[in-house]
């Protein structure tokens, strides 16, 4: 069995194997419609909106988003320049609820597919990664809690590679006593 700190670093490699490539926010400059699952926090979607309408103010955005955070939303990307595709489900989105959105949406042409994790490596938001790839087999931009803008090239390939890394910690946590504190701690360094 590996100790914590040798576990640690275990887990730091196959993390590191599918890190993301940061990417620049010029890749907006021609942008003309983007669509957002806004699945970070109010306060990462509005940075995220600012540094894009810096870029390009006249970038059109189309965000999925819970329908309480309507107003808001519309409020940070002005009233004009957002379309917001109301998820009523409570709590995290899931695709079984999205089929009516999803429908809608695979009829439009949208120039970028972006995430937002609340983390850095969205090791917790493989639900919203699994809802843009019902809509787009190419690649997709991450914005994080980091503020780093990521390319995911292959998100199937990231997502079978956050299950993989979840079960291993998953696995390595059933194998250690409650009280070995190196264990407890470790997951937070790595979102």
């Amino acid at each position: 069995m590996l100790a914590g700190t040798e576990f640690r670093g275990f887990l730091e490699a196959v993390h590191d194997s599918f890190k993301l490539d940061e990417a620049d926010f010029n890749v907006f400059s021609d942008s003309r419609h983007l669509l957002v699952i806004r699945s970070g926090s109010l306060r990462i979607f509005t940075t995220f909106i600012k540094s894009v309408q810096t870029i390009n103010p006249d970038i059109y955005f189309t965000v999925i988003s819970h329908a309480r955070d309507r107003v808001e939303i519309e409020e940070i990307c002005g009233i004009t320049n957002c379309r917001v595709m109301e998820y009523m489900e409570p709590g995290n989105y899931d695709i079984k609820f999205m089929r009516d959105i999803v429908s809608q949406l695979n009829d439009q042409i949208f120039d970028c597919y972006i995430l937002l994790f609340n983390n850095r490596s969205g090791i917790d938001y493989a639900n919203t990664i699994e809802i843009m790839n019902e809509l787009t087999d190419g690649p997709l931009l991450a914005f994080n809690g980091y503020h780093e803008l990521l390319l995911m090239n292959q998100p199937r390939f990231y997502l079978k590679s956050l299950a993989l890394l979840r079960a291993v910690a998953e696995w390595h946590w059933e194998q250690t006593t409650p009280f070995d504190e190196s264990i407890t701690h470790m997951s937070r360094g790595l979102t």
